[in-house]
């Protein structure tokens, strides 16, 4: 490459070499492995498309508006892998064809912690209050990038990079700065650069970005991407609230974010994402049909982070029972408690001390509450305070709804955290002891979770619909139907045999005995939960609304099955429990609930309402494995 200004910069270059020697070695961290994550790669590569086709067209008419290009914005959960996925565009964009040859450079950097060096980044702290103040934040944005770019050729701490040139008083254009590059890396004048400018952790000091986003439209509108043949794309990683995306960054700029919200893994996702872990960190990883391993990825609900803490702990532990299981589940909960502080959601609320707007929270997600970013708590949105802890908000219905997403794990941790008791002891014991004798114990540990939660918001009455987690299926009338909600809640399982040795069975509502209690309990009293003894071939039940009103129907893959035997909940079984429950039912007006992992597909008869297949899965989303439960076709319904 011969220039005029060859000499310049090789000069520049000598100095900062020289001044840069003595600094401590400090190689760059390189990202960890990338696992796919659905359409990532296309959506990134579409923002990039967009971006190019804006560059080349701008350049040939010689005409430059800011607002035609689109930085993107990657917001979203802690965990979730913002910062990974930002790291991973510039692979992506390397592998795309752009018809020529192109020199891509990713440019990684922390605003708050680079600029924090020296005091130096004051400018860009304040909203510019004239030309000079935006001219200053441009300088110190090229300031940093070349900071970065030349803490990576030499490795080097970037902030000791920083420091170096502020006091060599380098001059700090975009054009110096692309020149310095070119002259670095031997680029031709003809060769368009690409740099992916990755800003993480933006929310901590969003007038900052604000005010870089601003320096690059400077950039763009003097025509200075043309002159220099170099492209430059901002990518934003961030937990940042909904306000700080859309009223301060997206609209105190001319230059356009497009927003790409990072959700939970799947579970096939994740199930991968361990696999490659493990193998990335020399141990096999567990069998994907291990029921113990399905059961823990399924509780850390699609987390990237909460995943890694797995697989940390798998180095030395074995699944081959629910006993080592519980202990690997229990050591996980464990390292999240110590990584996750309450106190930071509690303090995103504004509401130090206080358990409600978590109980909220916790409330909106066991029973798929649709809501907004709007949605208010405790004088909070839900955008605002996205970005405190491990909470989701997936697409559901209309658009701008969303259901929020809290994994299980997260869960036990806040409950143990807040002292609220919501979760049952005996729930991580059912967990990784799921089996046709105890489905319907989950099932009812589901149900007390569901009542601890309604308690503690003191709600008085549920609709049906919202009990049963959106899995139930019956007439509009069911599932509006309003469900009292006890003002205390207790487990029991009925005696297997009476004290003559005669098999046990609910004759009166008002004195049902129960294991481990000497007296009788009244169940009509609303306040127990209690599962009725087996009698096979047939159904389990247990009553959470009175005796007979829930039905379990056995089995379900991977549930063996059983002398009922099938796949397919029967319209006769329904209708013979029906027939039993008949006396009950209308002594307490309840509803026959027939929960079953298997199908069924049949009319749905009145004062009764299916959770079975499809429906069930909804019921212990997130509870259970969904590899474990079939799906459902649909269920023609009765008018």
């Amino acid at each position: 490459m011969c220039t005029n200004y060859c000499i310049h910069l090789e000069e520049f270059c000598i100095r900062v070499q020289k001044a840069v020697e003595t600094l401590p070695q400090h190689p760059p961290t390189l990202p960890a492995s990338w696992i796919d994550r659905g359409n990532l790669e296309k959506e990134l590569n579409a923002s990039l498309e967009w971006n190019w086709n804006t560059f080349k067209r701008q350049k040939k008419v010689n005409a430059y508006r800011s607002n035609d290009f689109k930085g993107i914005i990657i917001p979203g959960g802690s965990g979730i892998g913002k910062t990974r996925t930002g790291r991973q565009a510039a692979t992506f964009f390397r592998q795309f064809d752009f018809g020529e040859e192109v020199k891509i450079l990713d440019i990684f950097f922390v605003p708050h912690e680079l600029l924090g060096s020296d005091g130096s980044g004051k400018a860009l702290s304040r909203p510019p209050r004239n030309d000079g103040d935006v001219e200053s934040a441009l300088e110190q944005l090229v300031r940093c990038i070349m900071a970065v770019y030349f803490s990576v050729v030499f490795e080097k701490k970037s902030s000791s990079v920083y420091e170096v040139l502020h006091s060599l008083g380098a001059s700090c254009t975009f054009e110096n700065l692309i020149r310095a590059i070119r002259y670095q890396e031997q680029i031709s004048d003809n060769i368009p650069i690409i740099l992916v400018l990755q800003l993480d952790e933006f929310q901590e000091v969003h007038q900052t970005v604000v005010n870089m986003l601003r320096a690059i439209e400077i950039i763009i509108r003097n025509g200075t991407f043309s002159s220099t043949n170099c492209l430059l794309i901002p990518i934003l990683t961030g937990t940042a609230p909904d306000t700080l995306e859309t009223a301060e960054l997206m609209k105190a700029t001319l230059y356009g974010l497009e927003k790409l919200h990072l959700q939970p893994m799947s579970f096939e996702e994740s199930i991968n994402f361990v696999a490659h872990k493990c193998k990335e960190n020399a141990r096999n990883p567990p069998d994907s049909s291990n029921v113990f391993h399905q059961q823990i990825v399924t509780s850390c609900g699609g987390v990237p982070k909460f995943l890694e803490m797995y697989v940390s702990d798998l180095r030395d532990a074995t699944l081959n029972s629910a006993h080592n299981a519980t202990e690997v589940f229990q050591r996980l909960c464990n390292s999240i408690a110590s990584q996750y502080r309450i106190d930071r959601v509690e303090h995103a609320f504004g509401a130090e001390n206080s358990s409600l707007p978590i109980l909220t929270l916790l409330y909106f997600s066991h029973f798929k509450i649709l809501v907004t970013r709007e949605t208010r708590i405790n004088g909070k949105t839900i955008g605002d305070v996205e970005h405190s802890g491990h909470l989701f908000l997936v697409p559901e219905g209309p658009v701008g709804s969303y259901i929020v997403k809290m994994p299980l794990v997260w869960q036990l941790v806040l409950d143990t955290a807040m002292k609220t008791d919501i979760f049952p002891s005996q729930l991580i014991e059912f967990l990784f002891n799921i089996r046709e004798a105890t489905l319907t114990q989950l099932c009812l540990q589901i149900h007390y979770v569901s009542y601890c939660i309604l308690q503690l918001m003191q709600i008085e009455t549920v609709s049906f619909s919202t009990l049963y987690r959106g899995g139930a299926t019956a007439s509009q009338k069911v599932l509006n139907k309003k469900v009292k909600v006890p003002k205390t809640i207790e487990l029991f399982e009925t005696v297997m045999y009476t004290k003559d040795g005669s098999k046990y069975d609910i004759d009166t509502l008002k004195s049902v005995q129960v294991k481990h209690r000497d007296e009788p309990i009244d169940v009509t009293q609303g306040c127990y939960l209690v599962e009725a003894r087996p009698r096979f071939p047939g159904p389990d039940a247990f009553t959470p609304h009175g005796p007979e009103q829930n039905k379990h129907i056995e089995s379900g893959n991977p549930i063996p099955e059983t002398s009922t035997g099938g796949r397919e909940v029967k319209p006769e079984q329904i209708e013979k429990e029906l027939e039993k429950s008949k006396q009950f039912m209308e002594e307490l007006d309840s509803v026959l609930t027939v929960l079953s992992p298997k199908e069924y597909n049949g009319k749905i008869p009145a004062k009764t309402a299916i959770v079975c297949g499809k429906g069930f899965a909804a019921f212990v989303e997130g509870f259970v494995s969904p590899v474990s439960l079939p799906e459902n076709p649909k269920i023609k319904q009765e008018k």
